[in-house]
């Protein structure tokens, strides 16, 4: 059951995440002067919030919520307010994350995490990878088990791909309070980031939102 939920819950196209970015960066949504910086997030109320690692914030503009699951993207604090005052990430990308509405248990996730090489390693999944929607486009570096996520690196080299973005990406997955979540980092073509800073930069997004949903819990 598990392992039949993930293609549902999880699989945002890397094609609409791409798209996202363009139309901020068309319709200056990412530079609008004013704009009060956002670093948390509400996604179920009182039970699921999510947080920003250090210098990103929330493009609430961005945020798109449907019946099963919300989309939220985030990026540079500075870019979204148009205020260069504002703080600026350490290594500069694009995240987004995608969180599945319907709890799932820890013993469905495991499930889930044990079929996650195998399932990467379908065309048609590889295919939603790819900003021109094919799987030859898309070169899988690694995909493992980090902690409690798993990261998969992959190398996109769709011709018709965004200027603004190269052609690194990051996905992990991890529960967080018994809720799928699934954050992708798009590299700039301009900022190239390190494998490792990749990784730093999903882990901090996880621990700051756990720290968000334990301020929740106090709060």
């Amino acid at each position: 059951m598990g392992r039949d939920r993930y293609p549902r819950a999880m699989m945002h196209s890397v094609r609409i995440i791409a798209a996202a970015f363009m139309l901020a960066l068309l319709g200056g949504c990412l530079t609008v002067a004013g704009r009060a910086p956002v670093t948390r997030v509400d996604i179920v109320p009182g039970d699921l919030a999510l947080g920003a690692p250090g210098g990103y914030c929330v493009d609430h503009s961005r945020n798109q919520r449907g019946q099963d699951s919300v989309f939220v993207l985030l990026a540079s604090c500075a870019a979204i307010s148009g205020d260069p005052a504002q703080p600026r990430p350490v290594f500069p990308a694009i995240l987004t994350a995608t969180v599945d509405l319907q709890p799932i248990t820890a013993e469905s996730f495991a499930q889930i995490r044990e079929a996650l090489p195998e399932y990467f390693a379908r065309a048609d999944i590889r295919a939603t990878l790819s900003r021109d929607g094919t799987a030859q486009s898309i070169e899988l570096l690694t995909a493992e088990q980090t902690g409690d996520m798993f990261i998969l690196h992959a190398r996109d080299s769709s011709q018709d791909a965004s200027p603004a973005l190269a052609e690194d990406l990051w996905r992990a997955l991890y529960l967080e309070r018994g809720y799928l979540v699934s954050v992708t980092l798009l590299a700039l073509s301009d900022r190239p980031i390190s494998d490792q800073a990749a990784r730093r930069t999903l882990a901090e997004f996880v621990s700051a939102t756990r720290r968000a949903n334990r301020q929740g819990e106090t709060g």
